[in-house]
């Protein structure tokens, strides 16, 4: 019994080692922040829209979404450096990680909102304004994706 129980904590501690070296991948919400000098339109952040693109000047949406910050800083580089020839001094990094959800139903502000890593179903519906008159407690749903969660 005690053999079973140190390879299931080496298992557990195994995993968890390796999820905590995987890179954060950017998501919905998130702000991303370019630096390049002498481009004032650049030096600023850029929050990842609900299609997965950040809108830069002189380029147009460019998907970011899914990518690590090392794969998001290359796909920049390529994207921008066609345009821009000084590209010394170019940085990109994530300034905010942040979740673009939507509330739905009977709250008293529906819609997209923007919520903090990490967030809860009770910020979701603080942000929102708060429940309404005649909301279902007992129905709630949380969606990700094709997969629905109820909570009662």
């Amino acid at each position: 019994m005690a053999k079973y129980l140190i390879i299931s904590l080496l298992l557990f501690l195994v995993t968890s080692v390796s999820q905590a070296k995987q890179p954060y991948h950017i998501q919905l919400g998130d702000q991303i922040h370019i630096s390049l000098p002498g481009e004032a339109s650049f030096n600023k952040d850029f929050t990842v829209s609900s299609d997965g693109a950040i809108n830069l000047p002189e380029i147009g949406a460019v998907k970011v979404a899914g990518h690590s910050e090392h794969q998001l800083a290359i796909l920049l580089r390529d994207s921008l450096s066609p345009v821009f020839r000084n590209m010394i001094g170019f940085k990109v990094f994530v300034a905010k990680k942040q979740l673009l959800i939507s509330v739905m139903g009977y709250v008293k502000k529906p819609g997209k909102i923007f919520l903090p890593v990490p967030a809860n179903i009770q910020m979701a519906l603080q942000a929102a304004g708060g429940i309404r008159n005649g909301a279902q407690l007992d129905k709630l749903q949380l969606r990700r994706g094709k997969i629905s969660t109820v909570f009662n």
